[in-house]
Parts: C-alpha cells; sequence; structure tokens
C-alpha cells in the first residue's frame, strides 16, 4: 500500500504540501464548499461527498452518486527576519482532495475520500541564523477515507468511517558549522472517525470526532560535510503523534433560501508534546537521540457563516474563522512558525449543467506577527499572510430540494 500512497502523493498531491494552512500544520482545505464559509457548521452540514472526512452521518441525506473534488491554489507571502537577514522559506503550492459517496439503501450512504490532513513544506538559505533548528524539510500526511452514514429516523443520523494514514517526511538541519543531517522517513497507521445529527425543525445539530493517531516512523538519517559525526548514511526511527479533532456545528435555515452556520472546533495538539529522532550506527555515539521540545498546546477555533441561495442555479457564502496557534514563543520552530490565524473567506457554486457543478471559494489568512527564539542569543520576527482560491467540479446530486446544496 506504501508504494500507492507514494505514487498519489507525486501524481495527484504533486509530493508537496506547503506550511500548514490551518493553526500548527494542520490542513482545513479538505472541501471549496466548507471553506467557502470558513468551514462553520461542517460537523452539521449533510448532502455533501466531503462529509466522509468531516462528519460521515451527513452522508446519509445523498440521493444518487456523488463526486465532490477540490484544487487549492496556496499564495502564502512569509518574512522571518532579524536585524541583519530575512528569509522568505515558503512558495505556492497546490493542495487537492477528492471524494465519492453513493446510497446502498434508502437510509444508508457510503463514502470514499482522499486528501492530504497535515502538512508542511518550506526552505531557508543553507547558512541562515536558524540552521541549528531547521534548515529545509517537509512533511505530507495523506488520508484514504471509508466511511457510513445512516438515517435512524427524520430527526437523526449516525456515521462512521476509518482511514488509512500514510506519512513521509524529510527535515535538513545543521549538526555543525559545515555539518548537517537529513531525516528521510516514512509510516502509516489506521484512525477512524465517528458522528452524530440532530436535525429539529429548522436547525441542525452536529458533533463528530476523527481520532489522533500515531505514527511510526522509519528511515534514514544521512550525514554530510566535516563536522562532529562521522559521515553516512545511518537508520533512524522517530514516533509522531498527529491530535484527535472534535468538532460541534450547528446549521440553521432562516428561510428557504439562506442558512446560517456556527462551528466550535477541538484540537488535541497537546499530544505533540515532543519529537525523539534515534540514530543507530553513528560510530561516536550509538545510539544517538536527538530530541526537539515542542511543547504544542490543545486548542479551539472558532467560525461563522452564511450561505444564500441567490437563483436556482447559484449559491453564494462566506465566513469568517478564529483559529488559535498551538505553538508558544518560547519552543516555536522555524519549521513551524506559526500564529493566531483570522480567516476571511467567501465562496459560490454554480449548476453549469444537469451533470455539472462548479465550486469556488477565495480566502484571505492573516496571521499573528510572532518570534522565533532559537538558537539562543537569536529573536526573529515572523509575518505571514496567506490568500487561497480554490476550484473544483462537482456531480449535480450536491443539488438537493429546490437545487440547494443543503439538505
Amino acid at each position: 500500500m506504501k508504494w500507492l500512497s507514494k505514487a498519489l502523493v507525486a501524481c495527484f498531491f504533486g509530493g508537496v504540501v506547503t506550511e500548514g494552512y490551518a493553526a500548527g500544520f494542520y490542513l482545513k482545505e479538505q472541501s471549496i464548499v466548507s471553506q467557502g464559509q470558513a468551514f462553520a457548521g461542517v460537523a452539521a452540514q449533510s448532502g455533501l461527498a466531503s462529509a466522509a472526512y468531516f462528519n460521515p452521518a451527513g452522508l446519509s441525506t445523498i440521493e444518487q452518486g456523488t463526486l465532490e473534488s477540490g484544487f487549492h491554489w496556496i499564495e502564502p507571502d512569509q518574512k522571518v527576519a532579524t536585524d541583519t537577514d530575512q528569509q522568505s522559506p515558503l512558495s505556492t503550492t497546490l493542495i487537492p482532495n477528492l471524494y465519492w459517496a453513493t446510497p446502498v439503501s434508502a437510509d444508508t450512504v457510503i463514502g470514499l475520500g482522499v486528501n492530504a490532513a497535515f502538512g508542511s513544506d518550506n526552505e531557508y538559505d543553507a547558512g541562515y541564523f536558524g540552521s541549528s533548528d531547521h534548515i529545509k524539510g517537509s512533511l505530507n500526511v495523506i488520508d484514504y477515507t471509508a466511511a457510513v452514514g445512516h438515517q435512524l429516523s427524520e430527526q437523526f443520523r449516525l456515521g462512521a468511517a476509518f482511514y488509512y494514514q500514510t506519512l513521509d517526511v524529510e527535515q535538513t538541519k545543521a549538526s555543525g558549522a559545515t555539518q548537517t543531517a537529513t531525516l528521510d522517513g516514512e509510516a502509516d497507521t489506521l484512525g477512524f472517525s465517528l458522528g452524530l445529527q440532530y436535525r429539529t425543525g429548522g436547525t441542525t445539530l452536529g458533533l463528530s470526532h476523527r481520532s489522533g493517531t500515531e505514527q511510526d516512523v522509519v528511515g534514514t538519517n544521512t550525514i554530510v560535510g566535516a563536522g562532529g559525526f562521522s559521515t553516512g548514511i545511518y537508520t533512524a526511527s522517530a514516533t509522531m503523534k498527529l491530535p484527535a479533532i472534535t468538532a460541534l456545528g450547528v446549521e440553521h435555515n432562516v428561510d428557504d433560501y439562506t442558512n446560517l452556520y456556527l462551528g466550535v472546533t477541538r484540537y488535541d495538539w497537546s499530544v505533540y508534546d515532543s519529537t525523539t529522532v534515534t540514530t543507530r550506527g553513528i560510530p561516536q555515539v550509538d545510539p544517538f537521540a536527538s530530541i526537539t521540545t515542542n511543547n504544542y498546546h490543545d486548542t479551539t477555533s472558532f467560525s461563522f457563516g452564511i450561505n444564500h441561495q441567490v437563483r436556482s442555479d447559484l449559491e453564494l457564502r462566506g465566513g469568517v474563522l478564529f483559529d488559535p496557534t498551538p505553538t508558544n514563543d518560547t519552543d516555536r520552530s522555524y519549521s513551524t512558525p506559526d500564529g493566531d490565524r483570522t480567516w476571511l473567506t467567501m465562496g459560490a457554486s454554480k449548476i453549469v449543467d444537469q451533470s455539472l457543478i462548479i465550486d469556488l471559494a477565495l480566502s484571505h489568512i492573516k496571521v499573528d506577527p510572532v518570534e522565533v527564539n532559537k538558537p539562543a542569543g537569536v529573536k526573529a520576527r515572523v509575518d505571514t499572510t496567506h490568500n487561497i482560491i480554490s476550484i473544483g467540479p462537482a456531480s449535480e446530486s450536491i443539488f438537493l430540494d429546490k437545487t440547494s446544496i443543503y439538505y
């Protein structure tokens, strides 16, 4: 299965995911429709194939085979600077995703999905001020999800999903004035998600939980250049813990054409407290353990959104999201120089014909300025903004009941 994952990363995901576009290195860009309303109320949404990821209970209202895809172009602007040097480690990238769902009975719908759940990719100049902490690196975490949603009654919907998750990581840092060490590893594991939705009158409440995962990374540590360690390619291992995600969503139908959304999402980032890379075979120290202190803390994001059906073939939406960082000023790394984020979003869905809908979303992310205080005596200021343009085709069955995408 790992060879298939690598092929999909290379061909579909391009092998590159820039710095995470939610707080930490989580990637929120899992649905264009949801992005357009700032991911507000995703746990309460139904009728979208991407419910396989957000809340599988929402699959249960899909009435025929549905395909949903997304391509998210991210244009980052990040400056990491001291008084004497400035770095711009990020570059433009693309994040895609793909979902499919179909009913198997009057009350039950199954779904499949593939998406990048976590990721980062940046590169600094080789001799810059923070090279002992991080020079360049990439992290690609891909989820392959199989889900089922079941409508118990007019009010209650349940859902469950299992996902196969692959992880590929590469990081280079300086281990001496002219020596670098590059970790290159991979891992895979399984996870699950559970969801519930309750609809009363014009209001739907949704609750979902996506499990955290623990990835046992195995690979190599390549040391090059003159320094304190013998050059060579050595075996390496590490354990990386990724957070559980719990979301509460509310969808309220104001009238036949307008919906309001509220979302509260909890991220169990405290599991990412430290990372130990163990390298075996180095003559000077065997085994050699390199410990990185992260000290991430749990966070809660809040989002608000609106969707309005302008006419029978067009819907417009917008939203705002407040997403705090799990990092802190003491332990923040150049690999993820993250701050609190505010998202401003807008989007649209247009019926082209009976078999094609085009979804579009635009997002501007303002990241609060932060500092990285590594190594000792160095203080770097980080200023970041991101702009995201997303577009993707979907099948006509997304539009249900008066051609609204929301059931």
